[in-house]
């Protein structure tokens, strides 16, 4: 949900896909948050 909100909330589709990608590391390293580090 809070990653949904972070992806949406960017106005450029360049940006739209680099946290998408990023999105996808940090949940398949078990993030549940995009802020953690």
């Amino acid at each position: 949900k809070e990653y949904v909100s972070w992806i949406e909330g960017a106005k450029k589709e360049e940006t739209r896909q680099r946290r998408l990608e990023t999105a996808l590391e940090k949940l398949l390293a078990g993030k549940k948050n995009p802020s953690e580090k």
